[in-house]
């Protein structure tokens, strides 16, 4: 994967198929089991992105920021400065068929 352009768009985490530090993305659109939660990735190609997640109260925290990719490593600046859950620099593969989005969360 080398391309911003293939990572523009909607994502909404599978956390089913997550793993030990793997997060996994799908398109938005796919279906999905019913959860009471999940969080949505929205990359735009000027380099800006947005994150809905679950609130404490259930209701949506909308953070927004602005995302560097090099083909490998995504760093997400969030405007606020706080980065959750050390999302800040992750590395990133792409499934061939570009149906999941895998991020690898450092170790801590």
């Amino acid at each position: 994967m080398s391309e911003v352009k293939e990572i523009v768009g909607g994502w909404i985490h599978a956390h089913e198929q997550d793993r030990e530090r793997v997060r996994v993305f799908v398109p938005e659109g796919s279906v999905l089991p019913p959860s009471r939660g999940r969080r949505r990735l929205r990359f735009f190609a000027d380099g800006s992105f947005e994150e809905l997640r679950p609130g404490a109260d259930d209701r949506a925290m909308d953070l927004m920021g602005r995302y560097s990719f090099d083909g490998k490593h995504l760093t997400l600046n969030y405007d606020n400065k706080i980065a959750p859950d050390n999302m800040t620099q992750i590395e990133v593969s792409l499934s061939q068929d570009g149906k999941r989005l895998e991020l690898v969360r450092p170790e801590v």
